[in-house]
């Protein structure tokens, strides 16, 4: 230990920094030198709170540690008091397409093109930035994008094949040219067994997933490309194929309904067949039940959301000095419902970290019963918040936004932030455990109870408890004569407000920008 003590700051920094959070931290009592070394030095102070936030350090650049870890608070500061400023307005187009994803908003300005926009940050260094990539030679009924891949996705139904056939383009972002990393042609080519509705697209570094819907909604088909060869990893069809979610690079978690009930069911595409396959028949590495509903409720829809996707990081030419971390990711998942004695329609809302399911994968095979995994390892809300099934990206990181409007004033509305960072929670606990003084309005909410839906309250067969924390922030919203929000989505640095009249927003300020933004979607740069 003497000799360990006598080693030259500059070099224990250096040893420290290869240690992970949960080890730097059991340093810091170990002695005086070593705690003063580890509170001293920005490089370990920006490592341990990278790791608190959920952060990961970007690419090498012209910014010091110092530098990193002043912009790191700052961003945190502003999520943490949901202190917004700025606002900018972006018309919306009437393509009836959109997408938001790694910071970039895209909107279809007609059939065959579509208009960009990066959601600037100051802090990060991301500058605002609009593009159009104007008639691309396809008839757009769909899309997705990457931009870390520069990717981007285009679906286009073949009128030949009486509608069914379907042409996937794989295009760059940038330029609407077909993509290097694609095969040529940079297309994919297939036919569902029905007419579809519409296309749920995700995409996970060299995976792409499409659930086609079909339009009597009976029956659905979920296809996986390695879109940089065109193989198929996965080919699935059935009724109860309703949503995905990309788990790990080659694992999905896939919803399911069953009898009275709905399930999460993870998907090993390495042992995964190209041919279609009934869901039935499908092979699963583990089956995450939900809770158990009341026999006189159907399960009619799911909706399982996270982003962006695992392992995902920034495209590297934006060089920001940090950006979310690829381990855990928050999966919501909304069960809608439907009663035919009373004809009422009802939801509620499951939120679940991938380390509960990464933990349980460990521990179990085969069936994995609401009981075991649960009421510990989620949290269960219902009624459900109101959440959008148009405007679904209300999900980021750890991070979920809703929208609820006041039973007092009808024209105001309340933004909620929920974060259910274990890591930050579990700090929060700690300084309030430390700090006798009442809870400021500018705080974070801790909640910690228990969530308790009893037996028969319309919807589960037994009680529910879940208890997982969480922590929230809210701010209201002052009344718009020209409009209000519907739907509330979420970025790394912004928050989106969909508005009920057709044009786009983006808030710079703080209450007063709310006023000056009318007739638009809001883009709230809330770290900008």
């Amino acid at each position: 230990m003497s000799q360990l003590t006598e080693l030259p700051t500059e070099l224990l920094i250096k040893i420290f920094d290869d240690l992970d959070l949960r080890n730097l931290l059991h340093c810091k009592p170990v002695c005086r030198l070593f705690n003063s070394i580890i509170n001293d030095a920005a490089t370990l102070q920006y490592k341990m709170e990278l790791a608190l936030c959920g952060m990961e350090d970007g690419p090498p650049g012209s910014m010091v540690p110092a530098e990193r870890l002043e912009c790191l608070r700052e961003h945190q500061d502003a999520w943490g008091h949901l202190r917004f400023t700025q606002t900018s307005n972006i018309d919306m187009q009437s393509g009836n397409v959109w997408e938001l994803y790694g910071n970039v908003l895209s909107q279809g300005k007609n059939r065959r093109s579509l208009a960009f926009h990066q959601l600037a940050s100051v802090i990060r260094g991301i500058e605002d930035r609009s593009w159009s990539l104007d008639d691309l030679d396809v008839e757009i009924r769909d899309f997705g994008m990457d931009p870390a891949q520069n990717l981007l996705v285009l679906i286009e139904s073949l009128v030949p094949n009486n509608g069914r056939s379907y042409s996937i383009h794989l295009r760059t972002l940038s330029t609407g040219e077909s993509h290097p990393a694609a095969p040529k042609p940079a297309v994919l080519t297939y036919t569902p067994n029905f007419r579809c509705s519409s296309f749920t697209i995700q995409t996970s570094a060299e995976l792409l997933g499409i659930i086609f819907h079909s339009m009597d909604g009976m029956d659905n088909e979920l296809i996986i490309w390695n879109w940089k060869t065109t193989e198929i990893e996965l080919a699935v069809s059935g009724d109860p194929v309703k949503a995905f979610a990309f788990l790990t690079d080659h694992h999905i978690l896939l919803a399911k309904l069953v009898t009275y009930s709905a399930t999460l069911a993870v998907v090993d595409l390495q042992t995964s067949h190209a041919e279609l396959t009934p869901c039935e028949d499908l092979q699963v590495e583990c089956e995450f039940y939900l809770p158990e509903l009341l026999t006189r409720n159907i399960v009619v829809d799911i909706l399982l959301r996270l982003d962006p996707g695992p392992n995902w990081t920034p495209n590297p030419d934006l060089k920001v000095p940090f950006h979310i971390a690829r381990g855990d990711r928050l999966f919501v998942v909304t069960v809608s419902l439907f009663s035919p004695g009373d004809q009422h329609l009802r939801a509620y809302t499951l939120f679940i970290p991938s380390t509960t399911i990464f933990k349980h994968m460990d521990m179990y095979s085969g069936d994995i019963e609401w009981e075991q995994w649960g009421p510990a390892g989620s949290r269960l809300i219902y009624p459900t918040p109101s959440i959008s099934r148009v405007w679904v990206c209300y999900v980021y990181g750890m991070g979920f936004t809703f929208l609820l409007r006041s039973q007092m004033h009808e024209q105001r509305q309340t933004l909620y932030m929920f974060d259910f960072n274990q890591l930050a929670i579990r700090k929060s606990m700690q300084e309030k455990a430390n700090i006798d003084e009442p809870q400021t309005s500018e705080s974070w909410n801790l909640m910690t109870d228990d969530s308790v839906i009893d037996a028969g309250a319309s919807v589960f067969n037994d009680s529910i408890k879940t208890s997982l924390p969480f922590r929230f922030r809210i701010h209201d919203i002052a009344p718009d004569p020209d409009g209000r929000a519907v739907a509330a989505m979420l970025s790394e640095d912004s928050i989106i407000l969909v508005c009920d009249i057709s044009h786009l927003n983006i808030l710079k300020t703080s209450n007063e920008a709310w006023k000056d933004a009318s007739k638009s979607i809001h883009i709230v740069y809330v770290t900008r």
